[in-house]
């Protein structure tokens, strides 16, 4: 039967395309890495954070940690940041976004 074809293939790309797992991961290991390479004379980027409605930091919290707890991101000692602010989704959750505009200009 047709459907029983086509759910068939979603579930063979679930896994790495449908947003359908709680848990954030990474992306799989490809066979090759990137380097990034600065500008010369570039400087560390020093931006104030974007405010956060009250109401959002929770969600915040709650994403950051998870992205944490998966290994997606770490505490980091580094000069750089970049700063993050949230975009409502159609469902009306928030979307997590961070701006790499000012660091991607001196790469």
């Amino acid at each position: 039967m047709k459907q029983d074809a086509i759910v068939s293939l979603l579930k063979t790309y679930e896994p790495t395309v449908l947003e359908t797992r709680t848990v954030p991961r990474l992306a799989p290991h490809r066979q090759w890495d990137l380097d990034i390479t600065e500008e010369e004379g570039a400087q560390p980027v020093a931006a104030r954070p974007y405010p956060v409605a009250p109401q959002n930091l929770p969600e915040l919290n709650q994403q950051i940690a998870a992205l944490e707890k998966a290994g997606i991101i770490r505490r980091s000692r580094s000069l750089y940041g970049a700063t993050v602010l949230f975009a409502p989704k159609k469902d009306g959750k928030l979307r997590l976004c961070i701006d790499y505009r000012k660091l991607n200009r001196q790469t």
